[in-house]
């Protein structure tokens, strides 16, 4: 009777031990209900790092997960980490949510200690419809885990706001921006215009132009670390680029108006604070300045001198941006 007392004392010990979480990592795990759970990925975690009875890391690694279905029947899951006080954002693809749980669970390790990974567990499966019940996940030397995917994701923005100081008068503005964006870096092309402002010459009051601004540009983007921690939805970017600009005039008040244009190049800077409505569709409040080497002076036929193309012009807006 002693030996078997002893014995379910040892088989309680070992399965509370089992389910304890890791010491190392406080995950938020966010997928739907025929995912896997949170004590799953913590679980697969655990045995990647060498299993419960290891001798835990010094280090702490504060997670969030979002688990979402994608098109083409595929599945994406967006994680954050904040690493002893660093920030760490990853996006994950594959053909099942198991398959980006397994990669999650991986990653997290890997962010612990990237040499402790030798032998692999066998990787998170999804259980049949024959048992119902929940997978065995006990591990298996050397069974490979799918390799998570860090592919570029296409993306789409549309924006609006006011550009100042580059027009005679402050003009509203609107346009629209495509790239591809991985993790936390973004790369786009966008197009803009302005409404039509106009302008009188200093010494002839009735005559001047009707000013329009069109511009190309592209930009490269970093995301910041959240704000109130890892999983908020809320957090800054920062973009720099360049852009071509057209600014193009028409004449009015003389016997024979007559138009022009200039092309200009400038440097941008941009700032953004993003707000993360889902996994795929955000929205941004920016706010920037273009400088420009060549600055001229903008001159209509018959009309003259209309107004000085300014060295820096500010530009502020709303933006929605669609992830493809």
């Amino acid at each position: 009777m002693l030996v078997v007392a002893l014995a379910m004392t040892a088989s309680l010990v070992a399965r509370a031990d089992d389910e304890q979480s890791p010491p190392e990592l406080t995950l938020s795990w966010r997928a739907p209900a025929d995912c896997p759970s949170a004590a799953d990925v913590e679980g697969q975690f655990a045995r990647l790092l060498g299993g419960v009875r290891r001798k835990p890391s010094p280090k702490h690694l504060d997670a969030t997960a979002t688990v979402t279905r994608t098109r083409g029947d595929t599945w994406s899951v967006q994680l954050r980490t904040m690493l002893d006080g660093v920030p760490g954002q990853r996006t994950l693809e594959g053909d099942s949510c198991w398959t980006v749980a397994s990669a999650a669970s991986l990653i997290l390790a890997l962010t612990i200690d990237p040499n402790a990974v030798i032998d692999l567990p066998q990787p998170l499966k999804a259980p049949s419809q024959a048992t119902p019940q929940a997978p065995d996940i006990k591990p298996l030397t050397r069974a490979p885990l799918p390799a998570p995917s860090f592919s570029w994701q296409p993306f789409a923005r549309a924006f609006g706001g006011v550009t100042l100081a580059l027009l005679p008068e402050p003009a509203l503005t609107g346009g629209l921006a495509a790239g591809l964006r991985r993790g936390r870096w973004r790369a786009e092309l966008s197009a803009l215009g302005t409404e039509e402002r106009q302008h009188t010459t200093a010494d002839r009051p009735a005559a001047g132009g009707n000013f329009r601004l069109w511009a190309g540009g592209a930009r490269a983007c970093g995301d910041g670390s959240a704000a109130g921690g890892v999983g908020a939805r809320i957090f800054p970017r920062l973009c720099a680029g360049g852009e071509v600009e057209r600014l193009t005039g028409r004449g009015f008040g003389v016997s024979a108006p007559m138009s022009n244009g200039v092309t200009i190049g400038a440097g941008t800077v941009d700032g953004v604070l993003v707000w993360l409505l889902t996994g795929r569709v955000e929205l941004g409040v920016n706010a920037g300045f273009a400088g420009r080497p060549y600055h001229p002076t903008f001159r209509l036929g018959n009309v003259g001198d209309v107004f000085a193309v300014p060295a820096i012009s500010w530009a502020a807006g709303f933006s929605v941006g669609v992830s493809l």
